[in-house]
């Protein structure tokens, strides 16, 4: 299912200095003083659908998001059945996908025209962008099994999730609101000697539940240059690892893992005509991607707190008739932590709903190419940074009447101008 949301109001900004942590620190504790401890109120109609962490820094009900977005959900995917998170992402409004040839080559995700690495991605929360390839996520290694639920929001949302997102954001859902106990298997095959296998189980209990799938996708291809005969293939292996802990009923714990290892082969493009010559040329890579994400609630629920450590990795070879030819790779570490604090409405029938969030984050990125130096140059580097950010969200909700938000973010970085 896919629904669409007209823009509303939403303003942000990047701005260099950000003094609102003592202020929001003071309107909490005043208000920790003057109100009881109780739960937030309920409402008795059904609660919304929300966007998970991609419109603002916390859980919004649709009508509150000030961005357009489109919804893909459990439903609309296992109806699918899609091979890759691009193929899903095809025909999505604003959304254009592009792959330089058959299964397995390099696919890009742009956004309202933008380029592919101005657009965030994001799995359970976590930047999945490949390190060693510009900031961008090569969309066709990334398997669509076990996918519960796509958000794809259209427009500048760089003053809540920095530049990455200058374009939109998508994240990919796949840790299930519940864990039980399940086994599933499926087996397919298809055109070009295309095989697909999965298996996938999960088990919970009282404050704990983990869920665990193996995914394989191979295909013998196709020949796509003039001459010869040689097919180019494709081999992927995946492996997910979801878990959740709750020690008590204010705290949560989760742990995210994902091991992609894939190779594609492929056509060279010759240097005399421009165009794809019949040779023996591939790619290995290996994606992974690790995180620990804490909650903890107090004040009756009205305050929350979020930590989360990320590690992100791509390793990417590159060989020619069965000699290795470079070799890029990344890592990329985030340590993060928010905030935010629900205030109490003044009146239970209407009134506005204020909420105040405060994030900060540190992030280093290391990159590695390593190739044979030629006339052309040296291609051999190592390159390192960091970055410090800083952001303040601030919304006001009127029971899905009306909804006005207001973000300030500054950056620092180790190697360019701060912002």
């Amino acid at each position: 299912m896919e629904r669409e949301v007209p823009m509303v109001c939403i303003k942000s900004a990047a701005v260099r200095q950000l003094p609102i942590f003592p202020l929001f620190l003071l309107l909490i504790a005043a208000y920790a003083h003057a109100q009881p401890q109780g739960a937030p109120e309920e409402s008795g109609d059904e609660a919304p659908e929300t966007i998970v962490v991609t419109a603002s820094r916390i859980p919004i009900a649709s009508e509150q998001a000030g961005a357009s977005f489109t919804v893909l959900d459990e439903e609309y995917l296992d109806r699918r059945q899609a091979l890759t998170v691009e193929e899903l992402l095809r025909g999505t409004p604003g959304v254009a996908v592009s792959r330089s040839g058959v299964l397995g080559t390099f696919s890009q995700v742009r956004m309202r025209g933008a380029e592919a690495n101005h657009t965030l991605v994001l799995l359970d929360g976590i930047e999945i962008a490949d390190p060693a390839l510009g900031g961008e996520l090569d969309f066709s290694h990334f398997l669509a099994a076990n996918l519960r639920r796509i958000e794809i929001v259209r427009g500048p949302l760089s003053a809540l999730w920095g530049s990455e997102a200058v374009a939109g954001a998508i994240n990919l859902i796949s840790a299930p609101e519940a864990f039980g106990r399940s086994l599933t298997t499926s087996v397919e095959a298809g055109q070009f000697n295309t095989r697909k296998g999965a298996l996938s189980g999960s088990a919970g209990g009282d404050g704990w539940g983990v869920g665990v799938s193996l995914d394989h996708l191979s295909s013998d291809g196709q020949n796509i240059s003039r001459t010869g005969d040689e097919d180019d293939g494709y081999r992927n292996n995946t492996g997910h690892v979801v878990a959740r802990f709750n020690p008590t009923d204010q705290i949560s714990l989760r742990l995210i893992a994902r091991r992609s290892q894939s190779e594609s082969q492929f056509d060279a493009t010759s240097f005399l005509t421009g165009v794809p010559a019949d040779s023996d040329s591939s790619t290995k890579r290996i994606h992974t991607v690790a995180g620990l994400q804490g909650l903890a609630t107090t004040s009756g629920g009205r305050w929350t707190h979020r930590a989360s450590l990320t590690h992100t990795g791509s390793e990417n070879r590159n060989f020619a008739s069965g000699s290795e030819i470079g070799e890029t790779s990344g890592d990329k570490l985030n340590l993060s932590y928010q905030s935010t604090f629900l205030f109490p409405r003044r009146n239970e029938d209407a009134g506005v709903s204020p909420s105040l969030t405060i994030g900060l984050g540190h992030e280093r990125e290391d990159y590695l190419q390593r190739a044979e130096a030629s006339f052309f140059g040296d291609p051999n580097r190592d390159l390192s940074t960091q970055s410090t950010d800083a952001l303040g969200e601030f919304r006001l909700d009127a029971r899905g009447d009306w909804a006005a938000a207001a973000a300030l973010r500054y950056d620092r970085n180790s190697d360019y101008d701060d912002a």
